[in-house]
């Protein structure tokens, strides 16, 4: 006795049978293997490459602090403002910019009382942190701290 049956894009087959001098009954199923995947990754056509050009000190753009990038398609040099370096769980994407804004945390540690403007706006830095009280409250501090 063959049964088949489809369930899930997977096909299996169940043979049962009896034995002679038994009354158990064996299930056999056959589950075909999964095709290997052996392809590279498709990565989305929507992602920029890009390089981070590294200067003394980053422009701010209507008080936003922005951060250079050549991307790979371009010989230009375009500023992008430092919150498209944070994906939707609130980590930074690129390990350069995170590196950078560690260290400027550390220096804002280390100096507090230096004068010093929000990384996300043009608002006074409280003392001793990169970040004013509103992008404080508005969920920065756990991705810049976190």
């Amino acid at each position: 006795m063959t049964n088949s049956s489809t369930s899930d894009d997977i096909t299996s087959t169940m043979r049962t049978t009896r034995s002679r001098n038994s009354f158990v009954v064996h299930v056999h199923v056959h589950v075909p293997p999964e095709p290997e995947d052996t392809e590279d990754p498709i990565l989305e056509n929507n992602v920029p490459t890009y390089e981070i050009v590294a200067s003394r000190s980053q422009p701010r753009v209507y008080g936003k602090l922005c951060i250079e990038v050549k991307p790979a398609d371009s010989d230009t040099v375009e500023k992008w403002p430092i919150e498209a370096f944070v994906d939707e769980d609130g980590d930074f994407t690129d390990e350069t910019v995170c590196k950078w804004v560690n260290d400027w945390n550390d220096k804002a540690r280390k100096a507090p009382f230096a004068p010093r403007k929000c990384l996300f706006c043009n608002r006074k830095a409280k003392l001793g942190v990169t970040l004013c009280g509103h992008c404080e409250n508005a969920g920065w501090r756990d991705i810049v701290y976190g």
